[in-house]
C-alpha cells in the first residue's frame, strides 16, 4: 500500500486510536453524506471519487493487519498525512442520436361504415348498431365524445364517459326519418373524438315512400264493415231502381190509347156480340 498526503483516518473522520465498531459507524455517516444519489448531477464525478476513497480507508482501518502496514508506512514515510486514491476519470458517453418523433396515435374502429337499410318517413325503429373505438398502440383514452349526435336518419343512443379506459362503445339508433328527407340512398358521417384524435364513420340508408299498411286484425275488421256497407248501398240501389221500373211500367200500362195491347172495353164488347 503505497500513502503519499492523504490520511485514511482524516477520510472516515475519526481519531488514530478508533476501534472497530467506532471506524464502521464513520463509515455508514460518510457513504449517506456523499452517495451520488443524493447530490446534483454536476457533482457526481466528485462523489465517486469521494466513495472510492471511502471504500479504501474503511477496507484498510477494519482489517487489523492492514492497518499496521498501513500505520508503519505512515510512520516510514513521516510526512504521509494523506493517501491518494484516484482512478481514471471514465471515457466520456458519446452524445446519443436525435431520437424520432413518436409516432402519432391511430383511433381503430370496429366498424368503417354501417348501412342501416330501408327506411321511410315516420318510421321510428329501435335497432341499434354497436360502434367501438380504440387506440391503436393500447394506450387509455382520456376523454372520448362523439361530435355529431343526430343526423337526418340516426341518432346515438348511449354514449358513455370513458376514463382511464382502451375502448369506446356507443350505440347508434336508426330512425325516424326527417318528413323532408329526399328519396334516394343517403350518407352522412359520424365523428368520434378520442382525446386529440378524430375519426368518422359513413352511415347509409336507403330512404323509400312509406309502405302499404299490413293486414292486421283491426284492418281486417275495418275491410270488412266496409264491404258490408258497400253491399248494403248497392242493395239499396237496386231494390230502388226496381221500385222505379215497376212503377213506370205499369203507368205505361195503364194510360188509354196505349199500343202495347186491347183495351178492357173493347174486349168486353166483343164477348157479348158472340152471345
Amino acid at each position: 500500500m503505497n500513502t503519499t498526503s492523504t490520511s485514511l483516518y482524516a477520510v472516515l473522520g475519526v481519531p488514530k486510536d478508533a476501534d472497530k465498531a467506532a471506524i464502521c459507524t464513520a463509515f455508514r455517516a460518510r457513504m449517506r453524506q456523499t452517495h451520488p444519489d443524493g447530490r446534483p448531477p454536476e457533482d457526481a464525478a466528485a462523489a465517486h471519487e469521494e466513495m472510492v476513497l471511502l471504500n479504501l480507508a474503511y477496507e484498510t482501518l477494519r482489517d487489523p493487519g492492514k492497518r499496521a502496514a498501513y500505520d508503519f508506512d505512515r510512520r516510514t514515510a513521516g510526512n504521509a498525512k494523506r493517501e491518494q486514491h484516484r482512478e481514471p476519470p471514465p471515457p466520456p458517453t458519446p452524445p446519443r442520436p436525435p431520437t424520432a418523433p413518436p409516432k402519432p396515435r391511430v383511433i381503430i374502429l370496429n366498424r368503417q361504415h354501417l348501412n342501416l337499410g330501408l327506411l321511410w318517413p315516420g318510421t321510428d325503429t329501435r335497432e341499434q348498431v354497436v360502434v367501438e373505438a380504440r387506440f391503436d398502440d393500447g394506450s387509455p383514452i382520456r376523454t372520448a365524445r362523439v361530435i355529431n349526435t343526430t343526423g337526418s336518419f340516426w341518432h346515438v343512443v348511449s354514449e358513455p364517459l370513458v376514463r382511464d379506459t382502451t375502448r369506446l362503445i356507443i350505440r347508434i339508433q336508426r330512425g325516424p326519418v326527417a318528413p323532408g328527407q329526399a328519396r334516394r340512398q343517403t350518407t352522412e358521417r359520424v365523428h368520434i373524438r378520442l382525446d386529440d384524435v378524430t375519426a368518422t364513420i359513413g352511415v347509409t340508408a336507403f330512404i323509400r315512400p312509406p309502405p302499404a299498411p299490413r293486414l292486421t286484425l283491426a284492418n281486417w275488421r275495418l275491410f270488412r264493415l266496409t264491404c258490408l256497407g258497400l253491399f248494403m248501398l248497392l242493395s239499396a240501389l237496386l231494390l230502388l231502381g226496381s221500385l222505379l221500373f215497376a212503377g213506370a211500367y205499369m203507368l205505361l200500362n195503364a194510360a188509354p190509347g196505349s199500343s202495347h195491347g186491347p183495351h178492357p172495353l173493347s174486349t168486353y164488347a166483343a164477348y157479348l156480340d158472340t152471345y
